[in-house]
């Protein structure tokens, strides 16, 4: 299995990336995707937050995937998804996982 593994920062600002699977986060340092322009073409994007945050940015440009999951483990280790511009296309599934808040 072929996966770009975002942990970091990775800037998307025009052009093609293609790749069957992208995971941004899921360690320990925080992680950010920003896509400002260009094409994301995608079976399956993971955004997790880990043991730090982990965060998408769409602002413009097109992502496409084939199935997109979001997810939180903890209040301070969030996973989100920001879009303010361009176009998210999701073509089977959009599963949204956090944490219960017990206080």
């Amino acid at each position: 299995m072929d996966v770009i593994n975002v942990n970091g920062t990775y800037n998307l600002t025009n052009g093609l990336l293609r790749a069957p699977n992208i995971l941004v986060g899921g360690g320990a340092s925080p992680s950010l995707f920003t896509q400002v322009g260009g094409t994301n073409s995608t079976s399956d994007l993971v955004v997790r937050g880990a043991a730090a945050p982990a965060r998408y940015d769409l602002s413009g440009g097109v992502l496409t995937a084939g199935s997109e999951e979001i997810f939180s483990s903890s209040r301070t280790a969030l996973g989100t998804f920001n879009q303010t511009g361009g176009r998210n296309t999701v073509t089977n599934t959009l599963r949204l996982a956090g944490v219960r808040d017990r206080s």
